[in-house]
């Protein structure tokens, strides 16, 4: 035998015992302690359990919570008792906790940063990137010249490689500009390698970018002391491949 109840007639019983169904009409709630704290109903269009007093909703299992669609065939989260905990998408595991810490499968797209083995600034990972630049030289023309970064944070790493810079004759210093960050507060140095350069001393080769600055320059070690490199210390078409890493401010 089925119970129905249209919201019009109310029941007031001790005790309700039903070998059947209890259908309730829409917008007819089930109400649950003494000032209707647990409503369970159907408004036509969406089902509710509002926890609507005071107080905590608690869901209980012995050793499985599964949250699924209607007909059971997909997962929407699972919670194992002593266990892990599982999110899906679409029915795929996305993301699992385990003893340790959490398993993810796909990407994670944070809005903000992320903090990593602490809670202070120097934790704080506000960006990670990849990319190309476009760097140019200040004098002369360069048949093949490019540029590729890496940004962890702070810190910035730039490739370059340029070939066949057509200018051996200016006495200007060399200077390739156009690095995609601002170096901060600090010098910075990296590494050079170049061809047909005949400079005086012809060792000790590095690049520099100086504080504030987005230009890397060529250097060359001396007696004691650093040494720009000019376009006149080449003889011939050149080229040059280099590193540097810098922190930006």
């Amino acid at each position: 035998m089925a119970i129905t109840l249209d919201g019009t007639t109310g029941i007031t019983t001790p005790a309700l015992d039903s070998s059947g169904d209890v259908n309730l009409g829409d917008n007819v709630k089930a109400n649950f302690g003494a000032g209707s704290d647990l409503q369970i109903y159907h408004d036509g269009t969406h089902s509710y359990i509002d926890d609507a007093g005071t107080g905590s909703l608690y869901v209980r299992a012995s050793t499985n919570i599964l949250l699924q669609n209607a007909d059971g065939t997909k997962n929407y989260a699972r919670f194992l008792e002593d266990g892990y905990s599982r999110l899906f998408h679409n029915n795929v595991l996305t993301l699992e906790t385990t003893a340790t810490g959490i398993d993810v499968t796909g990407d994670i797209t944070p809005t903000g940063g992320v903090y990593l083995g602490g809670t202070g600034a120097a934790n704080y990972l506000d960006d990670v990137e990849t990319g190309t630049w476009a760097p140019t030289v200040n004098a002369g023309s360069v048949v093949t010249l490019t540029g590729s970064y890496v940004k962890i944070g702070k810190m910035v790493t730039l490739q370059c490689t340029g070939q066949d810079f057509s200018n051996h004759t200016s006495t200007n210093n060399i200077a390739i500009s156009g690095a995609p960050f601002t170096n901060g507060t600090t010098h910075s140095v990296g590494t050079l390698m170049t061809r047909y350069f005949g400079g005086a001393n012809n060792g000790g080769l590095i690049t520099y970018m100086g504080t504030s600055s987005t230009d890397v320059q060529f250097y060359q070690s001396g007696t004691g002391t650093w040494n720009r490199m000019n376009f006149s210390e080449y003889t011939s078409v050149w080229d040059a491949y280099f590193t540097i890493t810098y922190f930006t401010a």
